[in-house]
C-alpha cells in the first residue's frame, strides 16, 4: 500500500475484546480506559495523525440508540471467552466504509472469521484490508487472489 504523498490521513482506532462481564466493565477494560488517557497516545507522523485515545468496540460505530452491548465476556460455563467481537468488528467496518466515515478501513487480525467482511468490502468496491501475520494466508479460504484486500506484517 503506498500513502498519497499530498494527502493526509487521520486515524481513529477502534479495539475490540470482550469488554464487559454481564454489565460490569472488566478489568482489561478498566486498564485500556485508563491507558487511553495518555496524551502521548495523539501525535503525527509526517502526513498522518492519530486521535488522541480510542473507540471501544462494544459501542458499535452505527450509533445504534441500543448501544453499547453488554455481555461481550462471559466466564465460566459453556459460553465462556469473548462473544459478538467479530460481528462488532465485521458490521463496524462495513457501516464505516459504507458510510464514507473512512476511505479505507483496516483490521489487524488473524481471524478467519473477518475474511468474509472484507470479501464484502472489495465486492462493494470500498477499500478494506486485513492485516494478518505472514504464515497466515488466505490459501485454505480462497482460490482468488487475495492481495487486494490482504496484507502481511513483517518484524
Amino acid at each position: 500500500m503506498h500513502l498519497d504523498s499530498t494527502v493526509s490521513y487521520r486515524v481513529v482506532m477502534r479495539l475490540y475484546h470482550g469488554w464487559h462481564e454481564g454489565r460490569e466493565t472488566t478489568q482489561i477494560r478498566r486498564i485500556f480506559e485508563r491507558f487511553a488517557q495518555d496524551p502521548h497516545l495523539a501525535r503525527r507522523i509526517s502526513r498522518v495523525s492519530f486521535t488522541p485515545g480510542f473507540r471501544f468496540g462494544n459501542e458499535l460505530a452505527c450509533d445504534s440508540r441500543l448501544n453499547p452491548l453488554y455481555s461481550t465476556y462471559r466466564g465460566g460455563g459453556q459460553d465462556t471467552g469473548q462473544k459478538m467481537v467479530d460481528t462488532a468488528i465485521a458490521c463496524d467496518l462495513l457501516h464505516i466504509l459504507k458510510s464514507g466515515l473512512a476511505d479505507v478501513g483496516v483490521i489487524v487480525s488473524d481471524d478467519d472469521d473477518l475474511v468474509p467482511a472484507v470479501f464484502t468490502a472489495e465486492a462493494w468496491k470500498l477499500r478494506a484490508i486485513l492485516l494478518r501475520e505472514p504464515e497466515r494466508t488466505l490459501d485454505h479460504i480462497s482460490m482468488g487472489d487475495c492481495t487486494s484486500v490482504v496484507r502481511y506484517w513483517n518484524f
